[in-house]
């Protein structure tokens, strides 16, 4: 989730504009997309296969997928 989260901002901040439109709430361990959450419930890591959330990944752009790759290469590695 906090990568979710991490990844909002930076595309926020890089690129002016959201990935999604969902919004955030404040969760007593960390910032939640209740949509995500309830999408991935049970799940402590999320791989290849686990994501339960239909979209369509043709609809990202080019920026937006360099901005993930960013994200997970530099945030990815870190717990907690």
């Amino acid at each position: 989730m906090k990568l979710v989260f991490c990844g909002q901002v930076y595309s926020l901040v890089t690129l002016d504009e959201p990935f999604f439109s969902d919004d955030f709430e404040a969760w007593i361990n960390c910032p939640v997309c209740p949509l995500c959450f309830w999408a991935h419930k049970g799940l402590f890591v999320v791989g290849e296969g686990d994501l339960r959330a239909g979209g369509d990944l043709g609809k990202i752009t080019k920026k937006q997928a360099t901005c993930v790759k960013h994200v997970v290469l530099v945030l990815g590695k870190l717990s907690g």
